[in-house]
């Protein structure tokens, strides 16, 4: 069984009709703040998630957790989730799970994410949140 988790961190996420996302203000490395902590008015994980059609999952559960702050977690329906026909000569399934992170308040340290596929638990890479530090 091959499982594959991995991750885009943004501000915004739009799912358009046919199925093609528009992703806005994504983090390409740490988030930075300019203090100890910051508030926002949302995060939004973006989990892309690859398993063999043979072996999908029941449920998935996603789960954040931010610096400082309890675990997070969502249980996307996965009947509403998976937009691509499976074809007789395709072996995997890929889904593409929003995690909206509602009013966080970022403290400074690593974000930790992981995907629980049904029992089996896949730890995901996610960014640091760091401190703005002043040049010169």
């Amino acid at each position: 069984m091959t499982r594959q988790a991995s991750l885009v961190v943004c501000d915004e996420l739009y799912f358009n009709m046919t199925g093609k996302l528009t992703v806005q203000g994504m983090y390409t490395g740490d988030i930075f703040i300019s203090g100890a902590e910051a508030a926002t008015t949302q995060l939004v994980f973006l989990f892309i998630l690859d398993c063999d059609i043979a072996e999908r999952p029941n449920i998935i559960r996603l789960q954040v957790t931010l610096p400082g702050d309890l675990p997070r977690e969502s249980i996307p329906p996965l009947a509403l989730t998976t937009t691509t026909p499976v074809l007789t000569d395709r072996s995997k399934l890929t889904y593409k799970l929003p995690f909206l992170y509602a009013l966080p308040t970022l403290r400074v340290g690593r974000i930790s994410a992981k995907v629980i596929f049904d029992q089996e638990e896949v730890s995901v890479v996610a960014p640091w949140i760091s401190p703005i530090t002043p040049i010169g």
